[in-house]
């Protein structure tokens, strides 16, 4: 027997044949006929207790193979994205406005009231000319407020049109 036969490490089958049961007593001198672990034991004994069993090699974990979405659901998606960002925007840049310029209404008041012209026809209808000073104040600081001829004017009581007519400056 030479030294490089005794190093063969040979796997033993359970299942194998007795062909090559026979094959392995015959090059190997010593045959363990003890289990390891005795019949029936589901574990080892705990006062021979191993540390856990450690990987050396680093363990690589693959990504889920990704979804494809169709076309239109992307599209959809994008499309409502950007909608909500414009509209987040446009909310912000009309909040920022206010700040700065923290706009009021103007106030007015009527300094002269005059009527000229009051005529009253046959059939029952009324004419007048109003001629009213009205004064404008614009309490914003940064915001103006123009005027411009030709604007109309409404006048009404209670709900009911009195008169309407051109508002010259």
């Amino acid at each position: 027997m030479n030294m490089a036969s005794h190093q063969k490490i040979h796997p033993h089958n359970l299942s194998s044949s007795a062909h090559d049961d026979q094959q392995l007593d015959s090059e190997s001198p010593h045959v363990p006929t003890v289990p390891l672990v005795p019949r029936g034991s589901s574990k080892s004994d705990d006062s021979h207790h191993c540390p856990p069993f450690q990987r050396t090699i680093p363990v690589i974990h693959t990504k889920p193979p990704r979804k494809r979405r169709s076309c239109c659901c992307r599209f959809l998606c994008w499309t409502l994205s950007l909608v909500f960002l414009l509209i987040l925007l446009v909310g912000a840049a009309a909040g920022i406005i206010y700040l700065v310029f923290q706009p009021e209404l103007p106030k007015y008041s009527i300094d002269r009231l005059q009527i000229t012209q009051f005529n009253l026809t046959s059939n029952s209808s009324l004419t007048a000319t109003f001629d009213v000073t009205i004064t404008a104040r614009n309490p914003n600081k940064k915001v103006g407020v123009h005027y411009e001829g030709g604007s109309h004017i409404s006048v009404w009581y209670t709900g009911t049109s009195l008169c309407q007519g051109l508002f010259s400056l």
